[in-house]
Formats: structure tokens, sequence, C-alpha cells
């Protein structure tokens, strides 16, 4: 499975890498979505948006579990720990923030 955004009120897609067939697609950011990550055993997606947010997802539903505030500029970097207990964000000119990701 391959996710992907594209600008604004477009919503988060999730696409068959096989096929290409898009298999659905989530909304959830008031602005553009500028990073995505999938924690190591691919339950969790990290979104992070130009809202200011980061969104964490519970893949299999698409259920919202959290979101995480503290970034004062668009967020555009995200990467899980590589045990996938901790969620690092970044903008391009500020500071790097580390999240404890939900299990």
């Amino acid at each position: 499975m391959l996710a992907s955004s594209g600008t604004g009120d477009e919503p988060i897609q999730f696409w068959d890498v096989e096929s290409g067939r898009e298999l659905r697609n989530w909304v959830g950011h008031a602005d553009t979505v500028n990073s995505l990550a999938f924690s190591p055993d691919g339950r969790l997606l990290a979104t992070a948006s130009s809202d200011l947010t980061i969104k964490i997802w519970i893949v299999a539903t698409g259920q919202e579990l959290q979101t995480l505030t503290g970034h004062t500029g668009g967020i555009d970097g995200l990467a899980f720990s590589p045990d996938g207990e901790t969620l690092a964000s970044t903008t391009w000119n500020g500071p790097t923030l580390f999240w404890r990701a939900l299990p």
C-alpha cells in the first residue's frame, strides 16, 4: 500500500501498488499535507500539515488517534523511530520535535 496527498484540502489517498487502484481516502487536515510516515509495523500513519498539526491514524480503520500541536510553522518532515515508539517532526526553519507515538 502507498499513501499520498495533494495540495490544499485534497484527501490523503491510499493506493494498491500492484494495480494502481485507489483503495480509500481520508480527510482530516485544514491545509496541505506536507509529509506522511508509516510506523515500522505499518499499523499507524502520521500526517503533517501546513495547518500546524500532526495527526496519527490507524491504517486499517482510518480512525484518527491523536492530533499533535506545538510547531509554529508548517510541518514538512516526519519519521518514526525504528521501534515505532517515537515520532520526530520538523519544519524547514524550526526545531525538530519528538513525540511519543500511541501504541
